[in-house]
Order: C-alpha cells, then structure tokens, then sequence
C-alpha cells in the first residue's frame, strides 16, 4: 500500500509543479498586462497633449504664458513618448512562462519600484512647476509662468497615473504573497508556491 501511494504520489508530482507554473504564468501576465495599460494610458496621454498643444500653437495664436506652457506640454509629451514606447517593447519581449518564483518576485517588486520611483519624481516635477512660477511672477517673466505650468499639469497627470498603478501593482503583489511560503532548511531558506 505504501508504494502504491509512492507511486501515486511520484506521478502526481510532474501535474503539480505545472499547475504551479501555470499560476505563474498568470501572475506574470497580469503585471505585463498593468504595466501594459499604464504605458497606453501615458501614450494616450501623450498623443492627445502634442495635437492638443499642436493645434493650440498652430493655429490658436495663444500668447504670454499660455503659449509656453504649450510648448512645455510639446516638448514634456515628446518624452513621455520616447519611455513609453521602449516600455512597451520591453513587456513583450520576454513572455510570462520565462519566469520562475523568485524571477517573478524581482520583475514584481522592480516594477513596484520603478513606478514609485517616478511617483516621487512627479512630485518634484509639480514642485518645480510651482517653484517657476513664483519665480516668474517676481521677475515678471511670462516664459517661467508658461513652463510652470507646463511643469504641473504634466507632473500632476503622471502623478496620478504612477499612483493608480502602484496600487494595482500592490494590490496584484498580495496575490502571489499570499500564496507564497518561506521555509527553514539548513543553510538558508526556500520559497514555496501554494496552490
């Protein structure tokens, strides 16, 4: 009887480790797939802001401040532009099943941190923004103003992006922690995937 289960148990063992890798796989598709959506969503973002700006400059006539903050959205959305399409060849470059446990553990917490790391980034942007402004009221320059506020709505929209996908990001990492175990074993420890 204790063979049978051997047995049994020897031949279940190539299932489970696939149904393990499946979990997996979903997990890693679904980070592509939020890091994916933030990039289009910035993309969009982008797009919208240089035929926006475009427009506005070409035809619109603004002047003082107004038209520099319109360059600034320009000259801001040719870079968001420039991260976002990498960005997005890079998710599809390596698909979801070249990840094991503790590689899907690095790209999980690198992504968390590359967004925080732009969420903070967005802040001094907004500060910045502030900080041309102010400057540009005492000094009476209308292009400081104009680049201000540029600086602002750019920093303050990514913000918010880079806010919201950090805590879908979060929120996603609590699935995989929550199945995951650590165990003692002489020299060090092991990770383990629950199902």
């Amino acid at each position: 009887m204790r063979h049978l289960l051997f047995i049994i148990c020897f031949l279940a063992l190539p299932f489970l480790s696939s149904a393990q890798q499946y979990e997996l796989e979903d997990f890693n598709q679904k980070r592509k797939d939020i890091l994916k959506e933030h990039a289009f969503t910035v993309g969009a973002w982008s797009i919208g802001n240089l035929a926006y700006s475009g427009a506005r400059l070409g035809f619109g006539n603004p002047e003082g401040a107004t038209k520099y903050a319109l360059q600034a959205n320009i000259g801001w959305n040719v870079v968001n532009l420039g991260l976002v399409l990498p960005s997005l060849l890079r998710q599809n470059a390596q698909g979801p099943e070249n990840f094991d446990l503790e590689a899907s553990i690095r790209e999980q917490l690198k992504a968390e941190r590359i967004i925080l790391t732009n969420g903070v980034l967005n802040l001094f942007y907004i500060a910045g923004g502030v900080y041309f402004i102010e400057r540009g009221n005492n000094r009476n320059n209308t292009q400081l103003v104009g680049f201000g506020r540029g600086l602002i709505i750019q920093g303050s929209f990514l913000l918010l992006a880079d806010t919201f996908t950090f805590i879908r990001l979060k929120s996603h990492s609590d699935t995989l922690w929550d199945q995951v175990s650590f165990e003692p074993f002489p020299g060090g420890f092991s990770a383990r995937l629950r199902f």
